[in-house]
């Protein structure tokens, strides 16, 4: 399953201190770790503000609260009291955040994380140990402490070709669908309803379209060569 930095981030957690420094030891940066300790508490435990970017963050008359980090992440929170009903699938999901290659990290009220990729791929993070699943029905299971990997049952799935649009359907047991186009574009629906559609690449652009009934559309242009990310909210 593929995993880029923050899914990395989010599967050490368990081994992680409540506070640490991540460092991107590909890249250089002379840094003075003295006056960035000095700063972080002095600063009440906050890092060193960037002056790369801004937080915004909007709420909307439904209570849904969304945060644009500057990154280009996108959090998105509903605010419940009386007035708002929610539906079953937010009942069980605190927050989520969408990353700049379309993957959904849902933060669970019980703690757990799952996380939604837009190849149909998911990863579901609870009690030390990570379960993955993809399109061919394989489930691995993760041990965070050990290390060690095992294959559970596999998840039954069908798939099916359509002669018209050549395109291809999976459709996997727990209810995830991927449509696959020859053109390389896809469409997948999660099964709590999320659905991300990816372009065909151009030019080595990549755009994404995230959909759900209960959040705010995102629209995702990525810059493969470039490593930038434009992103749209609808």
């Amino acid at each position: 399953v593929e995993c880029e930095s923050v899914d990395r981030l989010i599967h050490a957690l368990p081994l992680l201190d409540e506070n640490f420094l991540m460092m991107y030891c590909d890249n250089y940066c002379p840094t003075n770790f003295e006056n960035l300790e000095d700063s972080f508490f002095k600063n009440n435990e906050n890092p060193v503000p960037s002056n790369d970017g801004c937080v915004i963050t909007l709420t909307l008359n439904d209570g849904l609260i969304i945060h644009i980090e500057p990154n280009g992440d996108i959090i998105q929170k509903h605010y419940k009291n009386d007035q708002i009903k929610q539906n079953e699938n937010e009942d069980d999901e605190n927050y989520r955040l969408i990353t700049s290659k379309a993957s959904i990290i849902k933060y669970m009220k019980n703690n757990d994380i799952k996380i939604l990729y837009c190849s149909g791929n998911t990863s579901t993070i609870k009690e030390g140990k990570i379960y993955n699943i993809n399109n061919k029905g394989q489930q691995i299971i993760k041990d965070v402490s050990t290390g060690e990997i095992t294959e559970d049952t596999p998840v039954y799935f069908s798939e099916h070709y359509d002669p018209e649009s050549l395109s291809r359907t999976i459709v996997r047991e727990d209810n995830v669908k991927t449509i696959q186009y020859p053109d390389g574009s896809r469409i997948v629906l999660h099964n709590d309803g999320t659905k991300i559609h990816t372009s065909a690449t151009v030019k080595e652009v990549t755009n994404y379209t995230i959909e759900n009934d209960s959040f705010a559309t995102v629209e995702i242009s990525y810059d493969e060569v470039k490593k930038r990310t434009q992103t749209t909210l609808i």
